[in-house]
């Protein structure tokens, strides 16, 4: 499939200000986006995944050892994007760190700064655009098996139904996600605001809230378990076009 142009350029914030306590002791040195996968650290393939969709501005939201994130990003010359940064005077959650990037203009990516992924971000953005949405989610769906019959019953305790190790499916935030403008007026500077809150903020107005479901690869690096698995599979994470390579097509 032959390579094409993002859908459009973008200003993108990575929230890297987490402590990464269930990580404990790997962070107690290291900020958990500098965490190494293979060669580089965690949030140079975010950064170099972003820009090659198109990210003309990523902001980078720090806390925990923010000394290190920015030193390590610099002002983001050798990525071929422009870096800033905004520091938490404290803990402002998953959303909070949003009122000190406003305003922004046109839809705005954000990235958890602790997980890895091929999300294909331009047709996140023109799947946003498309639906005028006030806000999207890159979703997945997860399935669960479990390992038990399980029963159903009555307000008498009789079985009606019995169902043998049923695999249920959910559908989950992968950590990613697009603001229309408009958004930046429901956050508040340095007011603790998690992204579930402010998801629901809109639901509860009315505005549209949709998933972008993602069929591909993503990692959730947050306990020794989940960084063990990045950093052995390292070498196909850093094949993931944009990271290691040319980005693939956007339809």
């Amino acid at each position: 499939m032959a390579e094409t142009q993002s859908a459009e350029s973008f200003h993108a914030v990575i929230l890297a200000g987490g402590r990464g306590s269930r990580l404990y002791p790997f962070t107690a040195a290291l900020p958990k986006p500098l965490l190494p996968i293979g060669e580089r650290p965690l949030i140079e393939l975010i950064v170099r995944r972003l820009t090659a969709f198109g990210a003309i501005r990523i902001t980078v939201a720090v806390n925990h050892l923010a000394d290190l994130v920015e030193s390590f990003l610099g002002d983001g010359q050798r990525f071929g994007v422009p870096v800033d940064y905004v520091r938490e005077s404290m803990p402002l959650g998953t959303a909070g760190p949003l009122g000190l990037v406003k305003p922004w203009h046109g839809p705005l990516v954000v990235t958890n700064g602790d997980v890895l992924s091929d999300i294909d971000i331009g047709g996140l953005i023109a799947d946003h655009r498309r639906r005028g949405a006030s806000l999207s989610v890159a979703t997945m769906i997860q399935k669960t098996r479990i390992e038990s019959g399980v029963l159903t019953t009555d307000a008498a305790d009789r079985v009606v139904n019995i169902i043998e190790k049923p695999v249920l499916e959910h559908c989950i935030s992968l950590g990613v996600y697009v603001l229309a403008e408009h958004v930046a007026e429901l956050v508040v500077p340095n007011e603790r605001l998690e992204m579930p809150q402010l998801v629901m903020k809109l639901v509860e107005r009315g505005e549209p809230v949709v998933a972008y479901q993602h069929a591909g690869r993503w990692l959730d690096i947050g306990c020794p378990e989940d960084l063990a698995k990045a950093q052995a599979d390292a070498a196909s994470w850093a094949e993931i076009p944009g990271i290691g390579g040319k980005r693939e097509a956007t339809v």
